[in-house]
């Protein structure tokens, strides 16, 4: 296979610093990686005209490395000729050299390394900022020149302190440029998108959403560009957009040099339009020697704080998108899913709305509410879901205005007066009806869309299971798994959207009868009772009742419960039959215990669960329950006296035993852990898996990956069990001593030094956080400078969501709202029995940081269970 490289030379000192990973002389350190592989690997600098390396090796590669910082430009043309390209990484961030489109048409797969430059640009936009507002680069010019005039450069130096701040784009870049600025004590922070930030992001740095970009610009006195560059921001600060500016403004651009007019930007600065121009990007690059930016100035000779392009390839961030680069490589040799947000364009299709896919048809009503009555204000604008506007007369009347598509092909504006007045809107504080419509529009959309993926990946699984091919474990692939959440959370959001407040409360206070009604179902075995009917037929109450041991007349209401929420099916009065859901409980005891788990011990702590709450009692829920002191490990280990009298297990360690495992690695929580992770690559590495339990994950890796090699370790009485339980199911790993056991506490020093990886699968979330750290304090020192922390848990995401995981598409909250729900549920469920939690991705962060690490990337699973990478910190 052929990869082709475009990188930027060097020279000296690229040799002389091996880490500057993004030149053609330390080529990614990925060349004996790749070649080790087989591969060709051609890596290159020349890229101008047809005779360069760039346009005589595409033809026949596979795979092409690009960076922002010496882009090679992949236009339709080279699309075209590259008849064996596949895959188009950015080592860096920001694809706008390439044709996307083309590479849409031509099923190229298009990848970036999302994140890697984030804090590396936002500070450099700081830095910028303090550059111009202090006058800095004439203070320095003087000093090298050897003079020494103190006014000269303090008649143009201000204090950031009391100055107005806005950003156009307030994505990972333009978030964090603001939130580097909250210290400085700015008079305000203000931000122009196409959304509003999630409430709780927003306030955390006391910004707003200015909805017009020409309002916007008029009140800051620094603006700083942080969009990504489109047919929709090409251009966006222009001589018309300067003109707007508050006179002696200073304007950042560290984002895509196309999008100021570069003559528009140098007349500004020369005329004292605005103050300073600063930012290391240009068009083209690199930057011809010309280029009127190089030379340019305000009228008392300063304000130019440009540089080449180097504020997102600093050596931290050259280290983050040469390892990015590698892993989607990596990844794409595999056959293994790419992390989502890496994606721009999949096999196909957009997977990212970064570059502008809808902005012609946003122009197009731009157009339209422009050529409205001068009455007219918009009073919501750039937030429509598809091609609609709201706005208000000066009567405060609505009016909705769009455009919609002609039955004969092509689309047609239209106006819609409503009969209300904005202040008035009915059902809804927030949004009008033509908002809450347009939403509506969105999801059965998104419904309909999602719902082809599901019925197309039924249609391929009846064609595998035709030809005799299962799966090993029931594993959706990624794109069911996707398509169910954005179909969960799209119908949790519509069922929110459209009915009454008051009714959909009180449905939600009573649903805690679901789930009694399930687990009465559970314990007397209905499921197994109706596996013995005619599914078609099914079985009368009266006989159901005479094998579970309930009166008919109670055993209905239970029955007609669950139907209602489709667990169970009533084929006609009182007569009843499994359904697809019901039916996974037929002879299942692993799951049947899961069930009695949650309504026996975790329904009884959360009913204390407000006691504790409002009381700010430090024991957990369930030791009030309980009135006892131990935690509920230790009390599930005590022994108990029996029938006759002598000491036995508690019978509800059975339950959680049998239950943990049935709901655990291969059923609902953990199953995506040994598929999305890439093990393999590991090889012949030792894990020790803490806490391991009786089969735990290391019995799914051991039978699936011959070489690994694991250390499993627990407390004495859960390693004999575990012991016999590898014996009757993988004994191969025992005879060859590829699986060892040790008894240990983690709670305790870890004895087992410099291992290549240490796994614990849902230990943490049993914890608060000072137990948490000292668990992994342990584990931090007996580390080596290379040994890795691979930590199974749910990883929570708040509706606010996270710049380290994949949000849904709009207008789902960015955890997939109702998809998530199960999350929340376990995190209650955490401290109602333990006082633990499942935790974000940042509460991770702070506890690693705690213990002396970091983590260094998310793996995102096809299950309840996340994995959290953690190493060294620092």
């Amino acid at each position: 296979m052929k990869v082709l490289a475009i990188l930027y030379r060097g020279g000296e000192a690229a040799q002389q610093e091996p880490r500057l990973l993004g030149t053609i002389e330390n080529q990614l350190g990925i060349r004996s990686w790749l070649e080790s592989q087989g591969h060709e690997f051609i890596v290159s600098d020349d890229k101008e005209g047809p005779n360069s390396d760039f346009q005589k090796h595409i033809v026949d590669a596979e795979v092409l490395i690009t960076t922002p910082f010496h882009p090679g430009y992949l236009t339709r043309d080279l699309v075209e000729k590259a008849k064996n390209l596949k895959l188009c990484v950015t080592a860096g961030v920001g694809s706008d050299h390439v044709d996307l489109n083309a590479c849409v048409e031509k099923g190229i797969q298009v990848l970036e390394v999302t994140g890697s430059n984030v804090v590396s640009v936002a500070e450099h936009v700081v830095m910028s900022i303090l550059l111009l507002v202090r006058n800095f680069v004439p203070a320095h010019e003087m000093i090298e020149r050897g003079d020494w005039m103190v006014s000269e450069v303090a008649r143009n130096a201000y204090d950031l302190e009391g100055k107005v701040v806005g950003t156009i784009g307030c994505g990972r870049i333009g978030y964090r440029v603001l939130q580097r600025l909250t210290p400085f004590n700015c008079k305000e922070l203000l931000y122009f998108d196409y959304a509003d930030l999630p409430p709780d992001a927003a306030k955390a740095i006391s910004a707003r959403r200015v909805a017009d970009l020409k309002e916007m610009v008029a009140q800051c006195d620094i603006v700083t560009v942080n969009a990504p560059l489109h047919e929709g921001t090409r251009g966006l600060v222009n001589a018309d957009l300067l003109k707007h500016f508050k006179k002696g403004a200073w304007l950042v651009n560290t984002a895509r040099g196309a999008i100021c007019d570069k003559d528009a930007v140098a007349a500004a600065l020369k005329s004292g339009q605005i103050n300073g121009y600063a930012g290391d990007v240009w068009n083209v690059q690199p930057a011809p020697k010309d280029h009127p930016w190089r030379t340019m100035k305000n009228p008392i000779g300063g304000g130019n704080g440009m540089v080449p392009h180097y504020s997102g390839t600093t050596l931290d961030a050259q280290a983050r998108y040469a390892a990015g680069t590698k892993q989607i490589i990596e990844n794409y040799f595999s056959d293994l899913p790419q992390e989502p947000a890496n994606i721009i364009v999949g096999k196909g299709k957009y997977e990212s709305k970064a570059y502008g896919q809808r902005r012609l048809k946003e122009k197009a009503l731009d157009r339209l509410c422009e050529a409205a009555a001068p009455q007219l204000r918009i009073v919501v604008r750039d937030r429509m879901v598809a091609e609609e506007r709201v706005l208000e007369d000066k009567n405060g009347m609505l009016i909705s205005m769009g455009c919609r598509k002609r039955g004969g092909g092509g689309t047609e504006p239209y106006i819609v007066r409503h009969t209300w007045r904005s202040c008035a809107c009915p059902s809804s504080l927030t949004m009008s009806v033509a908002e809450r419509a347009q939403k509506l529009r969105s999801l059965v959309q998104m419904l309909a869309d999602s719902a082809e993926v599901v019925i197309k990946e039924w249609e391929l699984e009846e064609q595998t299971s035709n030809i005799g091919s299962t799966p090993e474990v029931p594993l959706p692939s990624p794109v069911l798994f996707e398509a169910r959440r954005i179909f969960e959370g799209a119908c949790g959001m519509g069922v929110d959207l459209i009915q009454d407040p008051y009714l959909r409360l009180s449905v939600i206070s009573g649903s805690f009868f679901d789930s009694r009604a399930l687990r009465i179902a559970a314990e007397v075995r209905v499921a197994d009772v109706l596996d013995q009917a005619d599914p078609k037929e099914g079985m009368s109450i009266g006989d159901i009742s005479s094998q579970v041991g309930i009166a008919a007349q109670h055993l209905t209401r239970i029955l007609r419960c669950l139907c209602a929420i489709h667990i169970f099916e009533e084929v006609k009065e009182n007569v009843y039959a499994n359904n697809a859901t019901s039916r996974v409980l037929v002879r299942n005891e692993g799951l049947r215990c899961w069930l009695m788990i949650f309504n026996n011990e975790v329904f009884t702590a959360a009913d204390k669960l407000p006691a504790v709450l409002l009381a700010g009692k430090e024991n957990s829920p369930w030791q009030e329950a309980y009135g006892v002191s131990t935690d509920f490990w230790q009390w599930l280990d005590e022994q108990v006296p029996g029938p006759d009298g002598t000491l036995v297990p508690r019978p509800e360690r059975a339950i959680w035993t049998e239950g943990m495992w049935g709901f655990g690695l291969e059923k609902v929580q953990a199953a995506g852990v040994l598929f999305d992770y890439p093990w393999a690559s590991l090889g012949s590495s030792t894990i020790v898996d803490v806490g391991a339990g009786t089969r735990g994950v290391s019995l799914g890796l051991a039978e699936k990956f011959p070489d690994l090699r694991f250390i499993l370790q627990d407390r004495p009485f859960i390693i004999r069990e575990a012991e016999e339980v590898w014996a009757n199911e993988l004994p191969e790993a025992l005879s060859t001593g590829r699986a060892r056991f040790m008894t240990h506490d983690f709670f305790e020093e870890q004895p087992v030094q410099g291992a290549d990886v240490y796994i614990m699968r849902h230990i943490l979330h049993d914890w608060a956080d000072d137990v948490c750290v000292k668990i992994l304090t342990h584990l931090r020192k007996a580390m080596g400078p290379n040994s890795i922390i691979l930590n199974i848990d749910n990883v929570m995401q708040s509706t606010a969501g996270s710049s380290f995981l994949k949000a849904a598409p709009p207008p789902l909250p960015p955890n997939y709202g109702c998809a998530h729900s199960q999350s929340n549920h376990h995190d209650l469920y955490m401290y109602s029995m333990f006082n633990g939690a499942e935790r974000t991705v940042e509460q991770f962060d702070a506890l690693a940081a705690r213990a002396g690490l970091k983590v260094t990337k998310v793996w995102e699973c096809r299950s309840l269970s996340s994995i959290t990478e953690m190493r060294l910190a620092d």
